[in-house]
């Protein structure tokens, strides 16, 4: 006999599983690695443990396509083992060796669904559980995934849905399950299975911490240098860009005041004074003396030109560097404070 939920199948599901959740949200594994305190190497190890899951997932729900129980909610859209294995040929060929062995909390979920693989009403639990939370929570972390570590786009194609709106497909896949002819005892077998999948998902349900991967590369890129000062406290990561910003300029300058008159007599280099880049330049310090400093700074691609035509016109050090100052507090509040606050308002605009 089929009794209907109240409240609704869909709205149990996510009450029964509320507690869990936030648990698996606030472990220190995915607290460092979406604040910006882990590596794309420890994101890999994440998706080593979830492959197995979800081959053993889609496998069983294959055999269940044609029960009534079960196949509304099925969606080759949804199917995440082929992405997994793409992001993680993707990551070795980048020179990520993957050496994570699977975990025993892992081998436990996926021996939970190894057993109830004859049971369509706990694969419900499971379904719910995993590709909900893919079409949700997973979008944010691929989006926290290239902000702070910079990942390749085509490493992250696990995040990546042929869905054209999954706000509306999330609407209509609850819709579905709150339709589905279900027993009581079908109803309490999905929710005892949506709360086991949320406390076995790796790494919720383990103090993991993955080793250091074997990665080729020369040291951090410049733009993974640039966020990992940004992920500082504002006034030290302000502090920081002023002084490099303060250096490159002043050495800037002497490089034109030393450098400028000897390129000019020179053929081979006279002819880079021509740019159009260092005409402006020398147009803005001959037009505003040590105001076009500070300006420079506001300016892409002529802030270097300027310095450079500060030190080759030997404006006097004692109007420059204040001048240099204030150009260099401008760029480093810039980039500090309106940047990263374009950033946040980007980022909720995605969410």
């Amino acid at each position: 006999m089929t009794t209907a939920l109240t409240p609704p199948l869909s709205a149990a599901l996510r009450d029964h599983t509320r507690a869990a959740h936030e648990h698996a949200e606030n472990r220190g594994f995915m607290t460092r690695l979406m604040g910006g305190e882990s590596s794309i190497g420890a994101h890999q190890g994440l998706q080593r443990q979830l492959l197995p899951v979800y081959d053993h997932l889609e496998s069983a729900c294959a055999t269940h396509r044609d029960d009534p129980r079960l196949a509304p909610l099925l969606d080759p859209a949804l199917e995440r083992a082929a992405s997994l294995r793409h992001d993680l040929a993707a990551l070795e060929r980048l020179g990520y060796a993957d050496a994570t062995a699977i975990l025993p909390a892992t081998q436990r979920y996926v021996d939970d669904l190894v057993a109830c693989a004859a049971s369509p009403a706990t694969l419900i639990g499971h379904h719910y559980t995993r590709y909900l939370g893919d079409l949700s929570g997973g979008q944010i972390i691929a989006t926290l995934m290239r902000r702070h570590y910079d990942a390749p786009h085509d490493v992250l194609t696990f995040y990546r849905f042929d869905i054209a709106k999954p706000k509306t497909y999330k609407d209509a896949y609850r819709a579905r399950l709150d339709e589905l002819a279900l027993t009581t005892q079908e109803q309490d077998e999905a929710l005892d299975a949506a709360g086991r999948a949320f406390a076995s998902t790796p790494p919720s349900s383990t103090r993991w911490t993955p080793a250091t991967p074997r990665v080729r590369t020369l040291g951090p890129r410049p733009s993974e240098r640039m966020e990992s000062i940004r992920e500082m406290p504002v006034a030290l990561a302000f502090g920081i860009l002023f002084c490099i910003v303060m250096a490159r300029a002043n050495a800037t300058y002497w490089i034109g005041r030393g450098a400028i008159g000897g390129w000019r007599r020179h053929p081979k280099y006279a002819h880079h004074l021509d740019a159009r880049s260092v005409k402006r330049a020398e147009g803005m310090v001959h037009r505003f003396g040590p105001l076009a400093v500070p300006l420079s700074f506001l300016t892409v691609g002529v802030q270097t030109a300027v310095n450079l035509m500060a030190g080759a016109g030997r404006m006097p050090l004692v109007r420059y560097l204040p001048a240099v100052a204030v150009g260099s507090l401008i760029w480093a509040g810039v980039y500090t404070v309106a940047g990263v606050a374009l950033l946040d308002v980007i980022l909720r605009l995605v969410h």
